[in-house]
């Protein structure tokens, strides 16, 4: 009897980054700022072949590349959108709300395309990438008002605490008035109530290798919008030809109260032949 012929299947991949042909749009910080864009969503209205919509709160996007997304919002689901901040992979929509502030660059590497970028990135990925700490003391404080009540206040703060350690500390916060308003009660929805801050400290261990410990956290109180149902008021609709911000919610308090946070620590490493980079990170 002849022994069973063994068969050993082995499978390489290699590929040097920017080698392969594809589509990537980046934003650079000054454009953000010029363009006032302070949420993952408005990313969207300038990178082609992007769309963005909110989910169940009016602050965590669900993306679609080409097509390629998430159409059904659950809490614990995952689209066909690879996001990544600063290098962490966020599974879900709500982990990159808020963190939008003093931003260095948001590239969009478009699909379809396989699995080469990461978990979930079958439509493409967008890489988030905010302003490192630099040897130099420097900084800004912005402030802002606008329609319904909006105030905007953002500052950003690089320390230098020694020659092997320095510190940049980001803050953002948006408060405004809801820009719908009940026919029946005269509640108002859409209200904006957003904190968001974030502490990056980077240490030097030598002339090729450096630490960089990311603290964030982000608040949202604001007030969910409402869909506009028309039909007769005496249903509980709008009616038939109503104003833009009218809507008809009746008794039920639409809010929502989202908090969370986490840190991440990146190692990095120069050698002759590339850089090693490796990142551990949570967040709750």
């Amino acid at each position: 009897k002849a022994s069973p012929e063994q068969i050993t299947v082995t499978r390489s991949h290699a590929q040097r980054y920017l080698a392969t042909p594809g589509t990537v749009n980046t934003i650079s910080g000054k454009e953000l700022r010029s363009l006032h864009l302070e949420s993952p969503k408005d990313i969207a209205a300038f990178t082609p072949g992007v769309t963005a919509t909110n989910a169940v709160s009016g602050s965590a996007p669900i993306f679609s590349i080409r097509g390629v997304g998430l159409d059904d919002y659950v809490g614990t689901n995952m689209g066909g959108i690879g996001i990544y901040l600063d290098g962490v992979f966020a599974p879900f929509p709500v982990f990159y709300t808020g963190q939008m502030l003093d931003i260095e660059s948001v590239a969009t590497e478009k699909g379809p395309q396989g699995f080469d970028m990461g978990r979930s990135t079958t439509g493409g990925s967008i890489n988030i990438q905010s302003v490192k700490p630099s040897d130099k003391f420097g900084g800004y404080a912005e402030w802002g008002y606008s329609s319904y009540n909006t105030n905007r206040g953002r500052f950003a703060i690089n320390t230098p605490i020694t020659s092997r350690i320095s510190n940049r500390l980001a803050f953002n916060y948006v408060k405004g008035d809801g820009w719908q308003k009940d026919i029946s009660t005269g509640a108002r929805y859409g209200s904006q109530d957003l904190l968001a801050i974030r502490n990056l400290t980077r240490f030097t261990i030598d002339d090729t290798s450096s630490l960089l410990l990311n603290l964030h956290y982000t608040r949202d109180k604001g007030t969910s919008t409402s869909p506009q149902d028309i039909g007769p008021v005496s249903g509980g609709d709008t009616g038939m030809n109503p104003s833009a911000n009218a809507v008809s919610v009746g008794n039920a308090v639409p809010q929502r109260n989202e908090n969370g946070g986490g840190l991440s620590v990146n190692y990095t490493k120069a050698f002759d032949f590339g850089d090693f980079s490796s990142t551990t990170a949570i967040d709750f």
